[in-house]
C-alpha cells in the first residue's frame, strides 16, 4: 500500500467512525494537500464533554485498553481513551525514540518524572519493551535521585533537560563528603539520553 493510499484509508477511516472529524473533514484530500485538512485544538474537544461521553465527540466507541488524563494545568483535565493498538503503537513509538537515543537493553535508567496516571505514562512501558532494569525516582526530591546516581550505577537517567543542567548543578557543588564517596565507589556515571545529556554525562563523571 503507497502512503496515499494509507492516508486515504485514514481519513475514510476517521469519517466513518468518528462524529468529530466528520464534521471537520468533509471533503476527500489527497496526501500532497494534506496541510489544507484544519487543525484541532485541545479546546474544540473539550467542548465537545458530556456527562454521557466523558471523552468528547472524537471518541470511536471502541473497546478500550486503557484510560489517560492530562494533567489539567491549563483548565479542566481531558481523558484519554486508548484501545489496545493505541497503546501498542504508544510503546512502540517511545520504544524507538528511547532506543535511538543510545541506551539498549540490560542497561539501568533512573526516570525523574510522574508520568503514571497521565497520558505520557504508556511511555513508561517502552522501558520494559527495551529490556532495561527502570528506576523510576520521580519528582519533587533531588537528593534521592543524587543518591540513586551514586548508589544504583546507572547508565542513563531519562529526565528533561531542564532538570538534567540543574541536577549537573548539584553534582558541581555537591559537599566534599558526597564527591569523596562517589570517587570511593566509582559511582555517578550516568548518561542522558536527551538534548541536554552531554552537560549531566560531564557532570557526573
Amino acid at each position: 500500500m503507497t502512503d496515499a493510499q494509507s492516508f486515504d484509508e485514514q481519513l475514510a477511516y476517521l469519517r466513518e467512525r468518528s462524529p468529530f472529524y466528520r464534521e471537520r473533514i468533509t471533503d476527500s484530500v489527497p496526501l500532497e494537500r494534506i496541510h489544507e485538512l484544519p487543525l484541532t485544538t485541545k479546546q474544540e474537544l473539550r467542548a465537545t464533554v458530556t456527562p454521557e461521553n466523558p471523552f468528547g465527540a472524537h471518541y470511536t466507541g471502541a473497546s478500550l485498553a486503557r484510560i489517560y488524563s492530562t494533567s489539567g494545568t491549563t483548565g479542566t483535565p481531558s481523558f484519554i481513551p486508548l484501545t489496545e493498538s493505541d497503546l501498542d503503537n504508544w510503546i512502540t513509538g517511545s520504544a524507538r525514540s528511547y532506543g535511538a537515543s543510545g541506551i539498549q537493553a540490560g542497561e539501568r535508567i533512573v526516570s525523574t518524572y510522574n508520568a503514571g496516571p497521565f497520558v505520557a505514562g504508556a511511555a513508561l512501558a517502552s522501558f520494559d519493551r527495551l529490556g532495561l532494569t527502570h528506576i523510576p525516582i520521580g519528582t519533587g526530591n533531588t537528593d534521592r535521585v543524587l543518591r540513586a546516581l551514586e548508589l544504583l550505577d546507572p547508565d542513563a537517567i531519562v529526565t528533561t533537560p531542564s532538570y538534567a543542567a540543574y541536577l549537573a548543578e548539584q553534582f558541581e557543588g555537591d559537599d566534599r563528603q558526597a564527591r569523596a564517596r562517589r570517587r570511593r565507589t566509582g559511582r555517578g556515571r550516568a548518561r542522558v539520553p536527551s538534548t541536554s545529556r552531554g552537560s549531566l554525562g560531564r557532570a557526573c563523571n
